[in-house]
C-alpha cells in the first residue's frame, strides 16, 4: 500500500494523456522534462498493482494503457538507456549514485537475474553494459565488485538463439549480450581494469578478436608478462579450432570466421615487440647477448626468446590448411631461431611416395628453406657480432636433419618423374639458401675486415664449415650423374620437339643440371673423385639447346677450377671457340653477359690475357665487330677455325712467342730511355711496335720499374698470319687490322688523364708528380694547361697541408684523420713560387681557385702576393667570376681575421698595415658586387659563402661597408634580393652598425619585409622551403625587428596587420613564426602613437584557428613522449596570448575567451600551463570576477560544460574528480618541489629560451609534473561542496596526499593552505562512511598529534619530508588491503600514539627485515628515502639514523641488487642538488672515498648497466659541491677527484675494444673526461688537472676506438660547447644510465673537450699538441679552433 502523503505528491504531477507524451519525455534533451516526466513515472507507477490483484479503478486502467501502448513499441525500453548516454552533465552523476546502489543493495538480484529466464537474463546483461559505459570509475567499481566466477555465468555461453526460417531473430542472444559484457572492461576500462579482466581464465570467446587486438595486444600501458600470461597454450589451441569454422563473420560477410582468426594470429604472433613475439637473435642461440624475456623473470632457463611460439608451432597443420601453413612461414620468418624448433618437433614425414601428403610437405620444405635471411647485426645496433652464428643452426635452415640423405636419395631414383622433379627442386632450393648465405657471409667479412681481421677470418671461413656439413646430407654425386644419363637416353627416344614427355625430360635435366653447378661450387671434391668429364656436358651448338639449360652450363663451366677448354667436342672444335660462337650469335642480352663473364674467366689465364684483362675484352669485341659487317656463315666459320687453330697453337708452344715478345718489350724500353736507334727484326710487325711504345711510354712516365708485358703474346700468333696470306680482303685479314687498331686505340685512351676526382687520385698515388719530378710538372703545366693537370696539383698540395684547413666541413675519411698528424708541420716545395701563383691568378678556373686558397692559407709569401694583386693588379679579380672572388677573399680573410659567432677580428699579433690597406680596398672595390652575390633562393639550407665574407669585411671595415648596406639593402629593391642571406646581413648590420639609420628609413624598411613575406605566406611561396632554412628566415627576422622598430618611425597598421593575420593563419604550427609574431606585437604595440590592428582580432584569430587546439592540446603526464611532440609550439602559442593579454588587459580579459584557454589548460608546471594560469590569476584581479567556477572542469572538451553551465552541485565533484590522475599526483609528490609557492612568476627572457631549447636539453629534465598552485585552489573549492565529496575516492587519486607532501614546503603560504585544507578535510572524513576509514584516521591522528607548533599564524611548523611522503605513501596503501606493506605500517601506528618527526618512520625496521619480503621491504623504505631528501633539515634525520652509512654499505654488499642500486644512486643524484648536504656527505662520511671504491670495483661492461654511474655521479658531486668551501679552494677535493678519474681511465685503457664494444667504449670516455674537463674548467690555472700521462692513455683508447668508426665521417652535427651548472633536484635521472648511440658525435664531443683542455693547460705540448689540434682541425670542431691553429702553426704569419 502507499501512504496518503505519496498520494498527495502523485495528485500535484500533471499525468501523461497519451503514450506520444511518454516517448515525447524520453527523447528530450531538457533535464528540467525529463525531471517531470520522471517524477511522474515514478510516482504512478507505485500505483500499478500486481498482476494477481484485481481492480476496477478506471484511472490506473488508463495509466496502464500508456504504458502498455509505449512497451509495444519498445519492448526492452531502449529510449530509457539513451537517457543515461546523452551529453546532459547532470545525468551522469545520477548514473554514479544508481550505479553505487545498485552494486551495493542488487548484486544478488543481478546473479538471480543472470540464472534466470532468457528476456530477464538479457536485459540485466544490457544493464550491466550501459553501466561499464558509464565511467570508468563506474568500471572499476564493477570490475572489483562483480563476482567472475559465479556459477551462472558459465551457461552464457552456451545460450543462442534459434533460427526461424533459416533467418536469425532480431533480438540479440545471451552469448553476445554476454561477449559485449566482458568487452566492455576491455573498452571503458584502464590498464589496472584490463590486466584484472585478463587473468581471469573463462572469460575468452571466440568473438573478442578484434577487441583483444585493438584493446590489449596494442594497449601500451599493459605490460608484456600480462599479455604473456594470458595467451597460454591452450589459449592459442582453442584459436587453432576455429580454422576449421567457416561460417560468415557477421561484421564482414565475404569474409568466413577462418579469416579474422587467421589474421588475428598473424598480428598477434608475427611482428617482434607486438603481442607475444619478441625480438630474436636469428641465427644465434639463446644467451649470446644479454636480453631478458618473460622466462627469465621467472627465475627460468629460456632456450629460446619465443617459448611460447615454440610450442605453438608444434600444433600448428601446415599440411593440411594453408592459413596455419601461411601463419607458420609468418612466424619463421619473424622469429628465425624456431625453425630448428620446428624441425626437430616436426612429425612430418619425408619418405618420397606418389602422394598429396608428400607433394605438400615438399613444397612446405621449399618455403621454409626460402625465408629470407635474418638480420645478423645486433637488435638495435648497426654492427655485428664477432662470431658468425653456429653451423648446425644455419644448416637447419638450409637442409633440416629431418630431410636426411637417404630420403632424397630415394626421391631422386623414384620410378615417378614427378618425384624425382620435387626432390631435385627442393634440393636446389637448399643449394640456392646456401649461396645466398655464402654471399652474405662474404660481404660481412669485408665490411669488417679492415677493423677486425681475426674475425672476418672467422665470417669467411664459416661457408667451408657449412658446405662441409651440407656434403654429409645429399647424395652422392653419382645418383644425378646416373640420372641426368637417363634424362638424356630418354631424350634420344623422344617423338618431336613439343612432345610432353620432351618437355618434362627438359625440366629434368635442367634441374639436374643446377644441382651438379652446386655440387661443383660447393663440393668440387666430390666431382672430382667420379672421375667425371665436365666436358660431356657441354653442347656442340649452344644454340640449340634450351635458355634455361645454357645458364646452368655457364654458372657450371664458371665454378669449374681447370675446366679443359682447349678439348674439342662434336663439331671439331674447342670448347673455347663453341662459347665464342654463343656469344656472338645469341640474341638474349642475359646469356651473352653471361657468356663473356666465362670467357674472360678462361682467357684471362697466365697463357693468354693475363697480363691485361682488358685485352681480352677487345678480343671478343673485335670478333663480334668483324662478323657484324659479314653476314656469311662460310665467312664465320673460317674465323672461328682461325682462331681455333692459333689459339690452340700458342697454348701448345707459348714459349716462342712469349720470347720474342720479350726482345721486343726491352728493346722499346731502351729506346725510350737512351733515345738511341732500335735495331728490329724484318720479321716484325711495325703495328706490333707501335703498340708496345704506345704502352711501355706511359709505365716509363709512372716511374714502374718491373716489367710489363706491353701486348698479350697470343697477339704475334695471330698477326703473323698477316704476312703468310695472300688474301688481304679475307675475313681474317679484317679481323686482325681491327684488333691491331682496337688495341692501339685503348692505348691512346688509357693515356689521356681521366676526368674523374677517382681517377686523378689514382695517379697521383702512382707518383705522376713527386717531390722531385714537380718542377717538370709545372713546366708542362704552364705550357700545356689542361682541368685534369689542374687537379693533380691540386691534390699534390693538399698531400702536404693538414685536412680541414681550408674547409672543415666536407666530407673526410678516418685514414686522412690519422694521417694528418704525420704531415702537420709539412710545407710547400720550393717550387711552387710566385710564377706559380701569379699563373694562376692570371688564368682562373674552379680548380685554380682551390689552389690558390691552399697557397695563401699555408704560406705568408702568397698572402703578400694576393695584397700585391688587390692594388695593382685589379682586372684580373675583376674578370674573375664572383664565385671565384668571394673564394679568395674567404681565404685571404681566414688568415687576417679571427672569425667567431658573433664578430670578426683582427689577428692582433701578426696583422700588418697592408692587410689593412688591402681590406679597406676590398670593401670598397667588391663590396658592391659581394651584395649582388647573395642567393635569392628560398630553398638554401643556410647562409652562403658570400654573407659570411661580406659580414667579415663589415666587421673588419666598418665605415666603408655600412653605408653600402644602407644604399644597396636598406633602400633597396626586399623583394628581388630577399633571402636567407639578405636577412643574415641585415640582421649582422642592425646588430652592430646600424645607429646611423634613421627612422623612416628603418621604418621603410621593416615595412618592405612584412608587406613581402606576406606575399610570400599568401602565395604558399614558402612550402617548399626546408623546414629548417623556414625557421632560420622568421628568426633572423625575429632579431631584426627587435632592433629595428624600437627607433623606427611609428609603423602602418595596414601593413602589421597584413602581416600579423597571413602569419596568423597560414604558419601558425611554426614555433619561429610565432615568435616572430610574438616579438612584433612587444615592440610595435610599445609605441607610443602606434594604432595597430584591432587586438581582440589577432586574439581571435589565434583561438578560432582550426589547429589552435591541436597544437594546444595539453599533453598527458604520464607520457613524455607526446609532451616533446607539441611542447614548442605549444608553449609559443601560449606566450603569444600571455603578451596579447599583459599588454591589453582592458581588451582581453572577456568572459567569452575563458572557455578556450580553459580547454587547453592542463593543470601543470609546464611553461605553457603556468602561463595560462597566470592568465587566470590576473583575470581575477582586474575583473573581480571569480573563475575557479570555470576551472573546476579543465582540458579538453570542457569548453562545452563551461558554455553551457551545466555543471551545479555534486556534477561539479565528479567531473572534477575524474580529471585528476592518480599516478600524475602520485609523481607531484614523491618529487615534490620544496621551494615553490602559489605565486605564478613568468619571465619572458626565459620563456623565449625555452621555446627554441633543444630535444635533449629538455630529456634532462624531469616531465612536468601537477601544479600546485591550481591543485590546492581546486581541492579548497572541491571542499568546499561538503558532503558531496567522496573521501575515498580524494584520498584514492592522491589528492590528499599532495596536501600533507605540502606541508614540507619552504614557503609559508604553501604550509597555510595545506593545513586549511586538512582541517577542512577532517571534518568531511569524520561524516564518511567507508571501509578503510578508521585507518586513515589512525594514520591522520597519528600526524596530526605530533604538530606542536603549528599556532605561529605567520609561519606554520614545517614537516620534514620523509614524515609527509610516509603519510602520503600510506595513505594509499590503506586502501589497498593486499598491499604487503599494509600489516608492518598498521602495526607501526598502533605501536605509537604519534608520529616521531624527528626521525625516519621504519627505516631499521624495514632495512633489516627478514621475512619472505625483505627485499619489497628495503625497495620501499629506499623509495621513501629518495622522495624525502629535498632539504638539509630533511638530512638532518638521515644523519641521526646513520642512513648514509647503512645503505653505502649495502649497496657494495652481495644481497643488494640492481633495483635498490638504482634507488640510491638516486638518493646521491638528489644529495647533489643540495649544496650543504653534499659538502657533508664529502667531509664527514667519505662520499668521494666511497664513489672511488665503486669506480674501481665496477666491472667495465657493455652489458653492466652501472658502468656509466661512478663517473657521472662523480661529476654531478663536484658541480654540487660549494667552491667556496676552503678544502675545494685548497685543491684537496679536485685531486682526490683527479685519482678517481685517472683510476677510472687505466681501468678503461685495460679494456678490450672491438665492433661492438666501440661505441659504448666512446661514452665511457666521454664520462670520465667530462670529469677532468670540469676539473680544468673550474679550478685554478696552476693546478695541473690533466697531464701528459692522462692525455697519453686517454689517446690510446681513442686511438683503439678510432678503428672502429664509419669509415666516412661525414654528415656531422655541430657540436655544442659543452656548459656545466650546479645540479638541480628536477634533473632526470636516466642521464646516469643513458648512452649515446651517435658514435661518431661522441668522437666529435670528445676530440673538443681534449682540445679544450689541452689549450688550458701550458705543459701539454709536442705531440699530445700535434695529435688532437690536428683531428680537432680536421673534423672541424669549431671556427675558434681552426683560426687558433692557423695563427699558431705560421700560416698566418
Amino acid at each position: 500500500m502507499v501512504d496518503k502523503s505519496q498520494e498527495e505528491k502523485n495528485k500535484s504531477v500533471e499525468p501523461f494523456k497519451t503514450s506520444g507524451e511518454l516517448r515525447e519525455f524520453i527523447g528530450s534533451t531538457n533535464i528540467e522534462t525529463i525531471y517531470q516526466g520522471a517524477l511522474w513515472t515514478h510516482w504512478n507507477l507505485l500505483y500499478i498493482p500486481p498482476s494477481t490483484e484485481q481492480t476496477a479503478n478506471a484511472s490506473i486502467e488508463n495509466k496502464l494503457k500508456i504504458f502498455r501502448e509505449y512497451l509495444q513499441t519498445s519492448p526492452e525500453c531502449s529510449d530509457l538507456f539513451l537517457i543515461n548516454s546523452t551529453n546532459i552533465a547532470a545525468t551522469r552523476a545520477s548514473g554514479n549514485s544508481i550505479i553505487k546502489r545498485i552494486l551495493t543493495n542488487y548484486m544478488k538480484i543481478i546473479y538471480r537475474n543472470l540464472n534466470g529466464r532468457i528476456p530477464l537474463c538479457q536485459a540485466t546483461l544490457k544493464m550491466l553494459v550501459a553501466m561499464n559505459s558509464h565511467s570508468l570509475a563506474m568500471t572499476r567499481e564493477l570490475t572489483e565488485t562483480f563476482h567472475f566466477g559465479h556459477k551462472s555465468l558459465g551457461r552464457l555461453l552456451n545460450i543462442r538463439l534459434e533460427r526461424e526460417d533459416g533467418k536469425p531473430r532480431n533480438r540479440i542472444d545471451v552469448r553476445t549480450l554476454y561477449v559485449r559484457f566482458v568487452l566492455s572492461f576491455l573498452i571503458y576500462g584502464d590498464a589496472k581494469v584490463k590486466k584484472t579482466v585478463l587473468e581471469l581464465r573463462n572469460f575468452f570467446v571466440d568473438e573478442v578478436l578484434r577487441t583483444i587486438y585493438d584493446r590489449v595486444i596494442l594497449e601500451t600501458d599493459l605490460d608484456r608478462k600480462t599479455k604473456i600470461n594470458f595467451f597460454t597454450g591452450s589459449v592459442l589451441e582453442h584459436l587453432l579450432r576455429l580454422f576449421a569454422c567457416r561460417d560468415s563473420a557477421p561484421s564482414d560477410p565475404s569474409h568466413c570466421i577462418a579469416d579474422l582468426v587467421h589474421n588475428f594470429l598473424l598480428s598477434l604472433c608475427c611482428t617482434p615487440g607486438v603481442g607475444i613475439c619478441f625480438q630474436d637473435l636469428g641465427w644465434y642461440p639463446h644467451g649470446t647477448v644479454a636480453t631478458r624475456t618473460i622466462d627469465d623473470e621467472k627465475g627460468k632457463s629460456a632456450k629460446v626468446y619465443n617459448i611460447v611460439l615454440s610450442k605453438f608451432i608444434t600444433k600448428l597443420k601446415p599440411i593440411e590448411d594453408l592459413r596455419q601453413q601461411d601463419l607458420l612461414l609468418r612466424i619463421l620468418e619473424a622469429c628465425p631461431e624456431l625453425v630448428h624448433v620446428f624441425w626437430q618437433s616436426t612429425k612430418l614425414a619425408f619418405e618420397p611416395r606418389l602422394s598429396f601428403t608428400w607433394l605438400s610437405t615438399m613444397s612446405l620444405l621449399q618455403k621454409i628453406v626460402l625465408l629470407p635471411i635474418p638480420s645478423l647485426k645486433l637488435p638495435n645496433a648497426r654492427t655485428y657480432l664477432p662470431n658468425p652464428p653456429p653451423c648446425s643452426t644455419i644448416i637447419e635452415s638450409i637442409l633440416p636433419s629431418a630431410v636426411n640423405r637417404i630420403a632424397i636419395s630415394k626421391g631422386l631414383q623414384h620410378s615417378s618423374l614427378l618425384v624425382r622433379f620435387t626432390t631435385a627442386i627442393s634440393l636446389g632450393f637448399s643449394f640456392q639458401k646456401l649461396d645466398n648465405i655464402t654471399l652474405r657471409f662474404g660481404e660481412i667479412a669485408a665490411s669488417i675486415e679492415i677493423i677486425d681481421p681475426v674475425n672476418a677470418k672467422r665470417w669467411n671461413d664459416i661457408p667451408n664449415s657449412m658446405a662441409e656439413e651440407m656434403r654429409r646430407r645429399v647424395p652422392d654425386v653419382q645418383v644425378l650423374l646416373k640420372l641426368h644419363h637417363d634424362i638424356l637416353a630418354a631424350e634420344n627416344l623422344q617423338k618431336g620437339p613439343d612432345d610432353e614427355e620432351t618437355m618434362r625430360n627438359k625440366f629434368m635435366r635442367e634441374a639436374v643440371l643446377r644441382l651438379i653447378k652446386f655440387y661443383q661450387k660447393y663440393m668440387p671434391d666430390s666431382l672430382f673423385q667420379s672421375k667425371f668429364d665436365i666436358g660431356r656436358l657441354i653442347p656442340a651448338d649452344f644454340n640449340r639447346v634450351a635458355v634455361g639449360l645454357v645458364l646452368h652450363l655457364l654458372d657450371l663451366l664458371f665454378a669449374t677450377d681447370g675446366f679443359p677448354w682447349w678439348n674439342k667436342n662434336e663439331s671439331d672444335f674447342s670448347h673455347l671457340i663453341s662459347l665464342i660462337n654463343l656469344y656472338i650469335s645469341t640474341p638474349y642480352p642475359q646469356i651473352k653477359e653471361k657468356t663473356a663473364e666465362v670467357l674472360r674467366y678462361f682467357m684471362t689465364e697466365p697463357i693468354l690475357f693475363q697480363h691485361d684483362p682488358n685485352e681480352s675484352e677487345i678480343f671478343l669485341n673485335t670478333i663480334q665487330q668483324t662478323l657484324s659487317r659479314r653476314k656469311a656463315k662460310s665467312d664465320k666459320i673460317e674465323l672461328l677455325k682461325f682462331l681455333d687453330s692459333r689459339i690452340l697453337q700458342y697454348r701448345n708452344y707459348p714459349y716462342k712467342d712469349i720470347d720474342r715478345t720479350v726482345k721486343l718489350a726491352k728493346k722499346v724500353k731502351d729506346n725510350l730511355v737512351n733515345t738511341s736507334t732500335m735495331d728490329i727484326d724484318e720479321n716484325e710487325s711495325k703495328e706490333l711496335v707501335e703498340i708496345a711504345r704506345q704502352k711501355l711510354s706511359v709505365r716509363y712516365n709512372m716511374e714502374e720499374d718491373e716489367f710489363e708485358y706491353p701486348f698479350s703474346p697470343l697477339l704475334i700468333t695471330i698477326v703473323d698470319y698477316n704476312h703468310q696470306t695472300t688474301n688481304p680482303t679475307s675475313v681474317v685479314s679484317e679481323f686482325i687490322s681491327n684488333l691491331i687498331r682496337n688495341i692501339r686505340g685503348s692505348g691512346r685512351q688509357r693515356d689521356k688523364i681521366s676526368a674523374g676526382p677517382l681517377s686523378i687520385s689514382e695517379l697521383h698515388r702512382k707518383r705522376i708528380v713527386s717531390e722531385n719530378s714537380i718542377s717538370s710538372f709545372l713546366d708542362t703545366w704552364k705550357t700545356q694547361p689542361s682541368e685534369n693537370l689542374d687537379r693533380v696539383l691540386l691534390l699534390f698540395i693538399k698531400d702536404h697541408l693538414p685536412e680541414g684547413l681550408e674547409d672543415p666541413t666536407e666530407d673526410l675519411s678516418l685514414t686522412s684523420i690519422l694521417s694528418v698528424e704525420k704531415r702537420f708541420y709539412a710545407t710547400i716545395p720550393e717550387d711552387i713560387n710566385d710564377d706559380v701563383f701569379y699563373h694562376l691568378i692570371r688564368n682562373m678556373n674552379d680548380t685554380r681557385t682551390s689552389i690558390l686558397r691552399f697557397l695563401m692559407l699555408c704560406k705568408h709569401q702568397f698572402r703578400k702576393l694576393f695584397e700585391h694583386c688587390i692594388r695593382n693588379e685589379p682586372l684580373n679579380l675583376r674578370n674573375m667570376s664572383t664565385e671565384n672572388l668571394v673564394s679568395l677573399i674567404d681565404a685571404y680573410l681566414s688568415t687576417v681575421a679571427i672569425r667567431s659567432n658573433e664578430r670578426a677580428r683582427w689577428f692582433e699579433e701578426s696583422v700588418t698595415d697592408d692587410d689593412r690597406n688591402a681590406v679597406s680596398f676590398i670593401g670598397k672595390m667588391y663590396g658592391k658586387r659581394l651584395l649582388a652575390g647573395m642567393q635569392v633562393s628560398l630553398n638554401s639550407q643556410s647562409s652562403s659563402l658570400v654573407t659570411l665574407v661580406f659580414c667579415t669585411l663589415l666587421d673588419l671595415e666598418p665605415i666603408v661597408l655600412s653605408k653600402r648596406v644602407t644604399k644597396d639593402l636598406i633602400h633597396g629593391d626586399v623583394p628581388s634580393v630577399f633571402g636567407l642571406d639578405y636577412l643574415t646581413i641585415c640582421d649582422h648590420f642592425f646588430k652592430y652598425y646600424g645607429d646611423s639609420v634613421s627612422g623612416k628609413q628603418r621604418k621603410d624598411f621593416i615595412t618592405a619585409c612584412f608587406h613581402n613575406v606576406a606575399l610570400l605566406l599568401e602565395n604558399n611561396a614558402l612550402d617548399s622551403m626546408p623546414i629548417k632554412t623556414f625557421d632560420l628566415i622568421f628568426q633572423k627576422l625575429e632579431s631584426i625587428l627587435k632592433k629595428v622598430i624600437p627607433l623606427a618611425d611609428v609603423l602602418e597598421a595596414n601593413t602589421v596587420g597584413e602581416f600579423l593575420f597571413v602569419a596568423i593563419d597560414k604558419k601558425i604550427a611554426f614555433s619561429s613564426v610565432i615568435k616572430c609574431i610574438t616579438s612584433l606585437i612587444s615592440t610595435a604595440y610599445s609605441q607610443p602613437s602606434f594604432i595597430g590592428p584591432p587586438q581582440n582580432k589577432i586574439l581571435d584569430a589565434i583561438l578560432t584557428h582550426s589547429q589552435f587546439t591541436t597544437l594546444t592540446y595539453p599533453p598527458m603526464l604520464s607520457s613524455k613522449s607526446s609532451y616533446l611532440q607539441t611542447r614548442s609550439i605549444r608553449l609559443a602559442l601560449c606566450h603569444l596570448i600571455h603578451r596579447l593579454y599583459d599588454l591589453f588587459p582592458s581588451i582581453c580579459y572577456r568572459q567569452a575567451y575563458l572557455p578556450f584557454l580553459i580547454e587547453i589548460y592542463g593543470a601543470t608546471t609546464a611553461d605553457s600551463d603556468r602561463l595560462l594560469l597566470d592568465i587566470f590569476i590576473k583575470y581575477e584581479k582586474i575583473t573581480k570576477v571569480s573563475v575557479i567556477m570555470y576551472l573546476m572542469t579543465w582540458g579538453p572538451g570542457s569548453s562545452k560544460l563551461v558554455t553551457k553551465k551545466r555543471l551545479m552541485g555534486e556534477n561539479v565533484v565528479v567531473e572534477s574528480m575524474g580529471l585528476l590522475d592518480s599516478m600524475a599526483l602520485m609523481q607531484s609528490y614523491t618529487h615534490f618541489k620544496i621551494d615553490d609557492g602559489l605565486e605564478v612568476a613568468v619571465e619572458n627572457s626565459l620563456i623565449e629560451e625555452r621555446i627554441e631549447e633543444s630535444e635533449e636539453r629538455i630529456k634532462m629534465r624531469t616531465a612536468p609534473a601537477c601544479d600546485l598552485s591550481f591543485m590546492l585552489t581546486l581541492f579548497a573549492n572541491l571542499m568546499s561542496y561538503g558532503g558531496m565529496i567522496d573521501c575515498r575516492r580524494f584520498i584514492e587519486v592522491n589528492a590528499l596526499g599532495l596536501v600533507i607532501v605540502s606541508l614540507s614546503s619552504n614557503r609559508d603560504n604553501v604550509r597555510r593552505a595545506a593545513y586549511y585544507l586538512l582541517d577542512e578535510f577532517y571534518v568531511l572524513l569524520e561524516r564518511a562512511i567507508f571501509r578503510e576509514k578508521k585507518q586513515i584516521l589512525l594514520l591522520l591522528n597519528s600526524l596530526k598529534n605530533a604538530i606542536t607548533e603549528r599556532e605561529s599564524i605567520e609561519s606554520p611548523q614545517r614537516i620534514p619530508t620523509i614524515i609527509t611522503v610516509f603519510v602520503a605513501h600510506s595513505l594509499t596503501i590503506f586502501l589497498n588491503p593486499a598491499h604487503s606493506m599494509y600489516p608492518q605500517i598498521n602495526k607501526f601506528l598502533l605501536q605509537r600514539p604519534i608520529i616521531d618527526l624527528a626521525d625516519v618512520p621504519m627505516f631499521y625496521q624495514l632495512m633489516y627485515s627478514s621475512s619472505s619480503n625483505s627485499q619489497k621491504d628495503r625497495v620501499w623504505i629506499l623509495r621513501l628515502l629518495s622522495a624525502g631528501l629535498k632539504s638539509f633539515s630533511d638530512y638532518k634525520l638521515f644523519k641521526r639514523r646513520y642512513v648514509w652509512d647503512i645503505i653505502s654499505g649495502y649497496y657494495i654488499s652481495r644481497v643488494s641488487d640492481n633495483v635498490t642500486r638504482k634507488i640510491i644512486n638516486e638518493i646521491i643524484f638528489q644529495a647533489a642538488s643540495i649544496p650543504n648536504v653534499i659538502n657533508d656527505m664529502i667531509i664527514k662520511n667519505g662520499l668521494l672515498a666511497w664513489i672511488h671504491s665503486l669506480c674501481i670495483s665496477t666491472t667495465l661492461s657493455p652489458d653492466n648497466q652501472f658502468c656509466f654511474v661512478g663517473p657521472r655521479i662523480l661529476l654531478r658531486v663536484l658541480q654540487g659541491c660549494e667552491k667556496t668551501n676552503s678544502r675545494w679552494l685548497e685543491g684537496i677535493w679536485s685531486n682526490q677527484a683527479m685519482c678517481i678519474a685517472t683510476d677510472m681511465l687505466h681501468l678503461l685503457d685495460g679494456f678490450n675494444v672491438t665492433t661492438s664494444t666501440s661505441l659504448w667504449t666512446l661514452n665511457m670516455l666521454k664520462a670520465i673526461l667530462h670529469v677532468f674537463h670540469y676539473l680544468t674548467l673550474t679550478s685554478s690555472p696552476t693546478a695541473l688537472t690533466y697531464n701528459t700521462h692522462q692525455f697519453t692513455v686517454t689517446f690510446r683508447i681513442l686511438e683503439k676506438c678510432e678503428l672502429y668508426l664509419d669509415p666516412c665521417l661525414k654528415a656531422f652535427r655541430s657540436v655544442t660547447k659543452v656548459a656545466y651548472q650546479h645540479p638541480f633536484a628536477d634533473d632526470n635521472l636516466d642521464q646516469l644510465y643513458v648512452m649515446n648511440d651517435d658514435g661518431l658525435y661522441i668522437y666529435k664531443e670528445l676530440v673538443r673537450i681534449v682540445f679544450e683542455m689541452v689549450v688550458n693547460c701550458e705543459k701539454l705540448e709536442g705531440d699530445a699538441f700535434k695529435k688532437v689540434t690536428a683531428r680537432a682541425l680536421a673534423i672541424g670542431v669549431s671556427n675558434e679552433a681552426r683560426s687558433w691553429v692557423i695563427e699558431c702553426l705560421g700560416f698566418g704569419e
